[in-house]
């Protein structure tokens, strides 16, 4: 049996209180983690607050982004495996978050679980609609994406392969459209 930890990283003024962490403690309670034999860390992500928990605190939570705390996390640890829990997919371009991914999970050795969601908030349409995303498309395609591009970065010999990838899914409006792919 594995065990592991929650890293705080959006949970002020939904289940802790605020102010709950600071970002130095965050290395410190993976270290510790690791230190008495826990398999992981695992942080979840929102991009903002629920209005609910902003309009209940005096200070706004604060919420901090998962993969620059696992970054940071990683960089001071050496075993300890480091998970997202979830990462809410639809907020996020899946050929750059792949690309994050990947390099988390080569500067920390391997350790990265990718974990990934849509939300559990509603209504979904509405949220990110400014974004200009289809969002049926990310939710029901964008793990998919996700997965096979992530293969991708790991071979560099693949290179051609992921652009002629990247194009195609483009053009199936999987990922959000822009003027030009970040290649």
């Amino acid at each position: 049996m594995k065990f592991s930890i929650q890293l705080p990283t959006c949970t002020e003024g939904l289940v802790n209180p605020v102010p709950f962490v600071e970002p130095e403690e965050f290395v410190h309670m993976a270290q510790e983690a690791e230190r008495l034999g826990y398999d992981a860390v695992w942080g979840n992500d929102h991009i903002t607050p629920a209005a609910y928990a902003r309009q209940k605190w005096p200070e706004p939570p604060n919420f901090y982004e998962v993969l620059m705390t696992l970054a940071a996390v990683g960089a001071r640890t050496m075993r300890i495996r480091l998970g997202t829990a979830v990462l809410v997919l639809p907020l996020r371009d899946p050929v750059l978050l792949a690309k994050q991914v990947s390099t988390l999970d080569r500067f920390t050795g391997g350790r990265v679980i990718l974990g990934t969601g849509i939300t559990i908030f509603s209504p979904f349409p509405t949220q990110w609609e400014w974004k200009g995303a289809l969002t049926m498309s990310l939710a029901g395609g964008g793990i998919a994406v996700c997965g096979s591009l992530l293969a991708l970065y790991h071979h560099q010999e693949n290179w051609l392969r992921y652009r002629g990838l990247a194009e195609a899914l483009k053009r199936e409006k999987y990922l959000f459209l822009t003027k030009t792919l970040p290649y």
